[in-house]
C-alpha cells in the first residue's frame, strides 16, 4: 500500500510525543508499505527508504499564506498522482491539513485523520480547522477512549453529527527493550517532564498545581522536597507562581539524550504527571515501562495506563491537596512504591507493546 503521511509541524524525535509515535509508526510500516512524507519545507529531516516532499511555508506576510497554499496545492496533486498514493494520513489539524484533505477526497483517496488530544480550552481557530478535517476524512484515528466525547463538547459540529463518524481507537505503544534501564540511587524526589515554556504549557501540564503542592507537603512534613524538572521552561514566568520556592526544583531544560532521560527517572523516587488535560502521555508511559512508581492526574487515556493504587496512583486534576497527599503517601512507603512501580512495568509490557499495535494498524489499513 502506498500511504502519504502529512503533518503541518514535525520537530525532532527527541522534542515531541507525537513525534516519537510516527518517526516509529513510519520505520515499522516502511518494510511493507511505500511510505511518502510532506511537510513544510523548514523541517530539513531525512528517513531512510522514506521519500520526503516539502512545501513552501514563508513568514506571515501578504503573501505567505497564498504561496503556502498554491505551492501545498501543485505538491498534494504532484505526490497523489506522481507515488499513486492510496491512503493519505494527517497529524494536527491545520489549515494546511484542511487543503490536503479537500484535495485528497476531491482525487477519491481514503483520508485518515489522526488526533492525539485536545485541550480542556482549545482555541476556536484549532476547533474550526479541525472541524474541517473530519468532515473530509474517512476515518478518525483517536488514542484515548473518552475523546470523542471530550472534542463534541467543544466542537462546532452538532455532537449527533460526529458520534456518526467513524472513530478508531488505536492507543499508543512503547518499546520495553529500549526502555529499559538499571536501578539507581535515588537523589530526586519527585520527577516532572513536560515542556512549561509559556503559560498555556504551564496551565495544561498542571505544573502550577505541582508547585503548590510541593509547598503543602513542605508545611505538613517538615522536609524540603527535591523535585527534578524536565523540559522547556520559561524561568522569568516559573517564579511568578503562587507558592513557588527555587529550593525545591531543579530545571535541567530540554534533553536530546534519551538515556539521560532514562537516568533521570530511575534517579527519582516519584514521576508526578499533574496535566488538567492529556491524550495517552508517552512521558507517563516511558515512566511506567522503567517501573517509576507514577502519579497522574485522571485526565484523557492516563486512566487506560494505570489502575489506581495497583499500578499507579489516580488523582483529579487541578487539586494540590490529593497531589500532596499522594505524594506524602509514597515518600513514607518504599515498599509500596516499589510495588506500584513493577506492578506498572508489568501491565505496560501486557498492554501496549508494538507487536500489539502494528497488528492493529495493519488490520486497520487493510481495511481502509
Amino acid at each position: 500500500m502506498n500511504i502519504l503521511f502529512f503533518m503541518s509541524k514535525f520537530y525532532t524525535f527527541s522534542q515531541g510525543g507525537m513525534e516519537k509515535y510516527v518517526f516509529n509508526l513510519i520505520h515499522k510500516l516502511k518494510g511493507k508499505h511505500k511510505i511518502v512524507l510532506l511537510l513544510p519545507d523548514k523541517y530539513n529531516i531525512d528517513i531512510p527508504q522514506v521519500k520526503i516532499y516539502n512545501f513552501l511555508n514563508p513568514p506571515k506576510k501578504i503573501s505567505g499564506p497564498l504561496i503556502t497554499f498554491l505551492s501545498l496545492m501543485f505538491q498534494t496533486i504532484r505526490i497523489l498522482t506522481k507515488e499513486k498514493i492510496e491512503v493519505i494520513s494527517t497529524w494536527i489539524p491545520s489549515a494546511s491539513s484542511s487543503i490536503v484533505h479537500l484535495i485528497s477526497r476531491s482525487l477519491h483517496r481514503k483520508v485518515l485523520t489522526n488526533i492525539r488530544g485536545v485541550y480542556e480550552k482549545e482555541s476556536r481557530l484549532y476547533l474550526l480547522f479541525a472541524d474541517l478535517n473530519l468532515i473530509f476524512s474517512d476515518k478518525i484515528i483517536i488514542n484515548s477512549r473518552d475523546f470523542v466525547e471530550r472534542y463534541i463538547a467543544q466542537s462546532f459540529l452538532p455532537g449527533n453529527y460526529l458520534r456518526g463518524k467513524e472513530w478508531v481507537y488505536i492507543p499508543n505503544a512503547i518499546n520495553f527493550n529500549y526502555w529499559n534501564a538499571p536501578d539507581e540511587e535515588k537523589i530526586y524526589d519527585l520527577v516532572f517532564v513536560g515542556y512549561i515554556h509559556n503559560p498555556p504549557r504551564i496551565i495544561n501540564k498542571g505544573f502550577d498545581t505541582l508547585v503548590k503542592a510541593v509547598h503543602i507537603v513542605q508545611c505538613r512534613e517538615a522536609t524540603n522536597l527535591n523535585v527534578l524538572v524536565i523540559g522547556e521552561y520559561d524561568w522569568p514566568l516559573i517564579q511568578k507562581l503562587e507558592n513557588f520556592n527555587a529550593n525545591n526544583f531543579k530545571f535541567v531544560g530540554h534533553i536530546k539524550n534519551r538515556r539521560q532521560i532514562m537516568q533521570y527517572l530511575k534517579q527519582s523516587k516519584i514521576f508526578v504527571l499533574s496535566s488538567r488535560t492529556e491524550g495517552m502521555p508517552n512521558a507517563l508511559m516511558e515512566a511506567l515501562t522503567l517501573g517509576c512508581s507514577c502519579i497522574a492526574t485522571k485526565v484523557g487515556a492516563v486512566q487506560e495506563l494505570i489502575e489506581n493504587e495497583k499500578t499507579g496512583v489516580l488523582i483529579p486534576p487541578n487539586d494540590p491537596e490529593s497531589l500532596a497527599l499522594a505524594i506524602i503517601k509514597l515518600i513514607r512507603d518504599e515498599n509500596y512504591r516499589r510495588k506500584l512501580g513493577q506492578d506498572g512495568r508489568e501491565f505496560m509490557k501486557k498492554s501496549f507493546s508494538w507487536e500489539q499495535t502494528m497488528r492493529t494498524i495493519e488490520y486497520f489499513y487493510k481495511k481502509v
